[in-house]
C-alpha cells in the first residue's frame, strides 16, 4: 500500500484480493503449524500494536486501516475481520 494516505487515497499500489487472501491463508498457516489460537492477543495489525505499545516504532503506523478489497470493513474492525479469515483458512488447511 506504498502512497496510502486514507480511504480515498490508497496509492498507485492498493492491496489486492489476491494478496489479501493469501496473507489470511498464510496467517492460518503459521497459526496451525506453531499451534496458535488466533486471537486480538497473538495476531495484530502494525495499526492495533500501536495503538495497545504506543511508546514503540508502530505507534501511529496506519497499516493497515483499510482493506481497499473489501471496502464496507470499517477501520475498527480490519483487525478482526483479518483474524476471521484467517480463522476460516485454518479450518480449510
Amino acid at each position: 500500500m506504498a502512497g496510502f494516505v486514507n480511504r480515498q487515497n490508497v496509492g498507485k499500489y492498493p492491496l489486492t484480493k489476491v494478496q489479501c487472501e493469501a496473507a489470511f491463508k498464510l496467517i492460518a498457516e503459521i497459526a496451525k503449524k506453531y499451534n496458535l489460537d488466533i486471537t486480538p492477543q497473538t495476531v495484530m495489525t502494525h495499526y492495533e500494536f500501536g495503538l495497545n505499545n504506543p511508546k514503540t516504532t508502530s505507534a501511529g503506523k496506519i497499516d493497515i486501516v483499510y482493506l481497499p478489497p473489501y471496502p464496507d470493513v470499517i477501520q475498527a474492525e480490519v483487525g478482526n475481520y483479518i483474524r476471521n479469515k484467517a480463522r476460516w483458512y485454518r479450518t480449510k488447511i
